[in-house]
């Protein structure tokens, strides 16, 4: 018989960057270091702009980022602070800001 130890965490939120500080308290509370941390977006914009008037080292200024970021600016932060290792987005099929494939991308 096979046991199920891990459980899935969903978090259901109104608008898109609300993630941000949920994201940042379970990996304190729940994650190792080396884990990698995959973001499963269902959604039709890709959300990957960086937050104006922030600049690289204020993005490890915590408190300052959280207040800098927004709805379409807050998924590359994450991935430059090291929370998010891997994106997966599904979009629909009007969506058009990236052709379908595989993407490896450096911040």
């Amino acid at each position: 018989m096979v046991g199920i130890r891990d459980k899935l965490k969903i978090e259901i939120v109104e608008h898109n960057n609300e993630v941000f500080p949920i994201l940042i308290r379970d990996i304190g509370v729940n994650l190792k270091s080396e884990e990698d941390v995959a973001l499963v977006r269902f959604d039709s914009y890709a959300d990957l702009l960086v937050p104006l008037k922030v600049p690289a080292d204020e993005i490890q200024t915590l408190d300052h980022l959280i207040e800098s970021i927004n709805n379409q600016c807050w998924i590359l932060p994450a991935v430059y602070r090291g929370y998010i290792t891997k994106i997966f987005w599904f979009k629909p099929p009007w969506a058009h800001q990236f052709q379908d494939g595989k993407y490896s991308l450096q911040v």
